[in-house]
């Protein structure tokens, strides 16, 4: 079943718990751009939602597992609800920051696509309400937000849903170019909790990880002690939390393994250098079957759900 769409959008969604440096940077907002207007991802998902959903024929049981699967990006209406003041402020203004249009993008954009899940539900008799509070993702919907923010459901207005960050806002001196450069890959995965996917990069679950790590003996004050003394033993933990759907981005692995090391104060070098014991090609073969393996899955398993 194609997914394509929704593991976008369920990236481009973290782009919420970015820092305000990392959003305010003309590769950002020219990726982010691309994405969101060029590449048309709210029609793109719809539509790969709508097929899916057809293609299950007379499996409701199935349908319904598929819409509680995709229903996953529902949970940032924890963080719009959290901020529903600053929304309140932003509807109807025109000096947004670049952070702030991205945020009330991303808003619209959840809006949009919980209204059409929540007609799929109508359509196939499946009862968003019940599932919604059975998934435990939020007290609130993203309609009672925008009810909330407008103050009227009838002043939505369909442009207004992508709001195209411009360049400009940071470097107003600059005249855009007239031939855009070629869309920049998606920023950098260079923090420890950019390589989570929400809730996982939130602070209170990195800080709960670290603590799992501190009360077990594999770090002391988050520097890296480990157990076994070996250098791949990290790379276990990396591997277990990556076999988990939905926990660490897509990414390369040799950037994500460098940034996951250097976390607990560990070098990774992609040749051998002298003082150098964690080379990148030994960190990437692991085996599921292993004793670290198993105590990292032991000691996170409720730590993933």
């Amino acid at each position: 079943m194609e997914t394509k769409y929704y593991n976008i959008a369920f990236e481009v969604l973290n782009y919420l718990y970015l820092e305000p440096d990392e959003v305010n940077k003309d590769e950002f907002i020219q990726n982010f751009n691309k994405i969101m207007i060029d590449d048309d991802l709210t029609n793109n998902l719809i539509k790969e939602l709508e097929t899916n959903l057809f293609n299950l024929g007379n499996d409701n049981k199935g349908r319904e597992a598929y819409i509680s699967k995709n229903m996953g990006i529902l949970y940032h209406n924890n963080y719009f609800f959290h901020n529903k003041d600053l929304l309140r402020s932003l509807n109807g203004n025109e000096n947004m920051t670049v952070r702030e249009k991205m945020i009330y993008a991303l808003f619209m954009f959840l809006f949009f696509i919980e209204e059409y899940i929540v007609g799929f539900c109508l359509q196939f008799d499946i009862d968003f309400d019940k599932l919604y509070k059975r998934l435990g993702y939020s007290d609130y919907r993203s309609t009672d937000i925008f009810s909330y923010f407008t103050g009227d459901d009838s002043v939505f207005q369909l442009p207004e849903c992508f709001i195209e960050i411009d360049k400009n806002d940071l470097h107003p001196q600059q005249g855009t170019p007239n031939t855009p450069p070629p869309p920049p890959p998606p920023p950098k995965q260079t923090t420890f909790k950019s390589l989570f996917v929400a809730p996982y990069c939130i602070d209170s679950k990195i800080t709960e990880l670290k603590k799992i790590l501190e009360t077990n003996g594999y770090t002391i004050k988050e520097q890296w002690r480990g157990i076994t003394g070996k250098g791949n033993e990290l790379a276990y933990l990396y591997h277990f939390l990556k076999s988990n759907p939905r926990v660490i981005l897509t990414g390369e692995f040799k950037q994500q393994i460098k940034v996951f090391y250097n976390e607990f104060g560990l070098t990774v070098k992609d040749k051998l250098e002298p003082g150098v014991i964690c080379v990148t090609k030994n960190l990437q073969k692991y085996s599921e079957k292993t004793d670290t393996y198993k105590d990292f899955e032991s000691l996170f398993s409720h730590w993933v759900k």
